[in-house]
């Protein structure tokens, strides 16, 4: 895999995107998870803050991300 491969986009707020993707580096698949800003010229770069792992990881931490939303769910603090 030489691109990312752009699997969702989640807006964080009026000028930050949150960016999910498949790509690889040095070697290993990973899945990422990026904050993406609109610059001063209205184009989108990559901030600085973002995750990282394995794709191998990937059921694990998909499981903790569901579990964290039922749990959320159930203390009313999402929908």
């Amino acid at each position: 895999m030489s691109d990312d491969l752009l699997i969702a986009e989640i807006r964080k707020n009026a000028r930050e995107t949150i960016r999910v993707v498949l790509n690889e580096f040095k070697g290993q698949r990973l899945v990422g998870l990026r904050v993406w800003y609109r610059d001063a010229d209205g184009q989108m770069k990559p901030g600085r803050e973002g995750f990282a792992c394995r794709i191998e990881q990937l059921p694990e931490l998909a499981d903790a991300v569901s579990r964290g939303l039922e749990t959320a769910r159930e203390k009313g603090l999402v929908s």
